[in-house]
């Protein structure tokens, strides 16, 4: 009797009718039907909502997704499988797969009218997409749901929390702070007073959030300890322990000191992208009121283009373009920004933002406020003001083209370059081969440019940023009808691409079953969408890459020979950049000074060069340019570079650089000296074991991991020993031989591989 009542449970009506009036009575009803059923849809939506409870084994909850087959479950079911999935793939920031299962719970509504379906379509469509149309989307989402039900209350959460984090509550209809309970009233409000500066408002509220018994995510909790953080200073609250923090710059900037707020503000700034999520609004900005303080016109504008880049935006941005302007001469424009930031002020009862704002800006003399002040107040020109993006000064844009991408001077390099001019006039497959961040990426476009292809499409896959089950319709497509919610044919890359070039990177990842597929497209020249009989002709050029070792895949029974043997007819093998040291310092002055100026020239200290010479790059040439790209950014001001501006080599110590504040082990003076030189010494050390690269250090530091941990996997050994995956791979299969570790594979997939010591 209970399992005929728990079988009717999974029918369309009750699955839709339990998750709109409780998802906890949902999830039951799935976990008590597969204790006696199985449903391979319904054991992945529990996987992946478990998931977001514990937060553990992410690439388990892939595997059961790949294993999961929709033929027999109907549109509903799938939906709520492709929503769960949705929402697991925004968090773990899968944005491409993301893409694609939007496109499937769009294709599960066609014939169902459920708003329940519809709303939770459109809000993960606003998670996927920025700007105002995620706004849009988001509330039209919301407008579908059952007034007051879990759902609805939770999501208007989300909405209250995204518009009072920018101070725009008032933008918002007054019926979402109606919804909530007085406990979120005073949350949310508490939130947008401390923004936009209404702190005597703020205190009222203040009691009310941190005296209450609701449980908020541990992110929330930490952003309302910031912002009360902030509120201390604009009531002139000194905090010592406070100010180690990214705080730290606000108050440095207060108290008349600008050297000390931008040191402060570039030693924190990786916190602020690593933190977005429990830092301000008004902090995020603490580099840019510093390099402004500091009048680095051009860091300002660089730092504004790396805020555009992240989607952050600010109701004071305007105050930001002012005080750019001034720097730059251009009062007529500072004015004209200045009474939007006046107006905005006014709309949001933001007053009191604009002061704190005026006294953080310590480039500003009291003329130049009270010049902003008056004109500010006088009738604007006719039209409304048009903001350009701003961009760095002397910018030139420059696009390269073909073998043009390829940078460097070395013969490795050079070889490289024959090579893609050579493999571009056949239409063979190429396998590129390299350690990650080597730009295979870049070489295959530079294959596609240099053929007689460079006038068609263009079009890259990463092959492990897609699971096995959404990977085979992307690459062949399929037909109408071919599985559950394919309402309508989809065109494959395969067919998109034409006559151009299709790129496959991570070819090493792909499952037996794609390695199969892939293998009869290759013998072929044909190809077969899903759920059709008829096969196709493969047009387009096939370009693959990897930066695993396939031939010990091959061994180990993980990757296809006669697979192998079909991509290895031509392959482009990529020197890592520690095997061609003459383009580091070559790579190094091009990212420099790229699209600047020629008379604006910027060069690297002889220390630093040796410095770059003598690093291992694990990350090759994305590390590199990512390193550049961040000491420009934090820096701009400087057109000669020394070591003290890069953060991520080992700083060479000395007793003459020891603080006050290092640490005391005794209270013998003699003793704490000692101390100082041994921690000096034994920081020293470990910096130059874990940046030599050498061989025998690198497998001592791999066996005392497995000693420690006992299993572990590659990608955690790559990410703690900072090398790459091919150097890992040849160590582990050394240990492997050795007989110190074996290797487990809980499943076929690679992704659930891992390593343990051999007792």
């Amino acid at each position: 009797m209970i399992k005929n009542r728990y079988f009717e449970m999974i029918k369309d009506e009750k699955l839709i009718e339990l998750y709109t009036g409780n998802p906890s009575r949902f999830y039951t009803a799935l976990r008590v039907y597969l204790n006696t059923q199985k449903n391979d849809v319904f054991a992945a939506i529990i996987r992946i909502a478990d998931y977001f409870q514990d937060r553990k084994n992410a690439p388990e909850v892939l595997e059961i997704i790949n294993n999961v087959s929709v033929d027999k479950h109907s549109p509903i079911a799938l939906f709520f499988y492709y929503h769960h999935w949705c929402v697991y793939d925004l968090q773990v920031s899968r944005m491409e797969e993301a893409r694609i299962i939007l496109t499937k719970m769009k294709a599960c509504l066609i014939g169902n009218k459920e708003p329940l379906l519809e709303a939770e379509y459109l809000l993960r469509k606003a998670g996927y997409v920025q700007g105002d149309e995620a706004e849009v989307l988001f509330i039209k989402g919301l407008s579908l749901l059952k007034l007051n039900s879990i759902h609805y209350l939770n999501n208007v959460k989300t909405l209250l929390d995204e518009f009072s984090q920018k101070g725009r509550l008032q933008d918002l209809n007054k019926k979402y702070m109606d919804a909530m309970s007085t406990t979120f009233v005073h949350h949310f409000s508490f939130i947008d007073d401390v923004e936009n500066g209404k702190i005597d408002e703020a205190l009222r509220h203040e009691k009310f959030v941190f005296n209450h018994k609701e449980k908020l995510p541990i992110t929330v909790e930490l952003r309302l300890k910031n912002l009360k953080k902030l509120m201390n200073l604009y009531l002139g609250i000194d905090n010592k322990e406070e100010l180690e923090s990214w705080i730290l710059s606000t108050w440095a900037l207060l108290n008349k000191k600008p050297s000390l707020a931008l040191s402060s503000a570039k030693d924190n700034y990786d916190s602020y992208i690593e933190n977005a999520t429990v830092i301000t609004s008004f902090d995020r900005f603490a580099l840019l009121r510093a390099e402004l303080s500091n009048k680095n016109l051009t860091a300002a504008k660089r730092l504004l283009v790396d805020y555009e880049k992240r989607n952050w935006k600010y109701n004071f941005m305007d105050f930001f373009y002012a005080r750019m302007e001034l720097l730059n001469n251009n009062p007529i424009k500072a004015v004209e920004h200045f009474k939007i930031v006046l107006k905005t002020s006014r709309e949001y009862d933001a007053m009191g933002r604009l002061d704190f704002e005026l006294e953080l800006a310590l480039e500003l003399k009291p003329k130049q406020i009270r010049f902003l002040m008056e004109s500010g107040l006088q009738p604007s020109k006719k039209g409304k003001l048009q903001i350009a993006k701003v961009a760095p000064l002397n910018q030139i844009i420059k696009k390269d083209f073909g073998i043009e991408r390829i940078k460097g001077n070395s013969p490795g390099v050079i070889s490289v370059k024959e090579d893609i001019v050579k493999f571009a006039a056949f239409d063979i497959p190429v396998l590129i081969l390299g350690e990650t961040g080597v730009g295979k990426d870049v070489i295959a476009n530079a294959i596609h440019e240099e053929s007689n292809r460079k006038a068609e499409t263009f079009i890259a896959i990463n092959c492990s940023a897609i699971t096995e089950s959404l990977l085979q319709s992307e690459l062949f497509g399929h037909e109408a009808g071919a599985y559950t919610g394919a309402t309508k044919a989809h065109k494959g890359i395969f067919q998109e691409a034409g006559k151009g070039t299709v790129f496959l990177d991570e070819i090493g990842d792909i499952s037996s079953g794609m390695q199969a597929a892939l293998l009869r497209v290759l013998e072929s020249g044909e190809y077969r969408p899903v759920g059709s009989a008829k096969p196709r002709p493969v047009k387009c050029h096939i370009i693959t890459a990897t930066n695993a070792l396939l031939e010990n895949r091959v061994d180990e029974g993980t990757f296809r020979m006669d697979l192998l043997f079909r991509l290895k007819r031509l392959v482009i093998q990529v020197p890592s950049l520690r095997e061609r040291p003459d383009d580091i310092k070559y790579l190094a002055n091009y990212f420099l000074n790229y699209n600047k100026d020629s008379t604006d020239k910027a060069i690297l200290s002889p220390e630093l060069e040796e410095a770059f010479l003598t690093y291992a790059w694990p990350g090759n040439i994305r590390e590199l340019k990512n390193e550049i790209e961040k000491m420009r950014l934090l820096h701009s001001e400087k057109s000669y570079y020394t070591i003290e501006d890069v953060t991520f080599l080992p700083k060479k110590s000395s007793v003459e650089d020891l603080s006050p504040a290092s640490p005391k082990i005794s209270g013998n003076k003699n003793e704490e000296f000692t101390s100082d030189i041994n921690l000096v010494e034994m920081q020293t050390e470990e910096a130059v074991f874990k940046s030599s690269g050498s061989y025998f250090r690198r497998i001592e530091n791999i066996k005392n991991l497995f000693i420690k941990h006992k299993s572990i996997s590659r990608k955690e050994v790559c990410q703690i020993i900072g090398a790459s995956n091919i150097t890992i791979g040849k160590d582990l299969k050394k240990l492997r031989i050795e007989g110190f570790i074996k290797k487990m594979e809980p499943t076929k997939s690679p992704r659930t591989h891992y390593f343990i010591l051999a007792e």
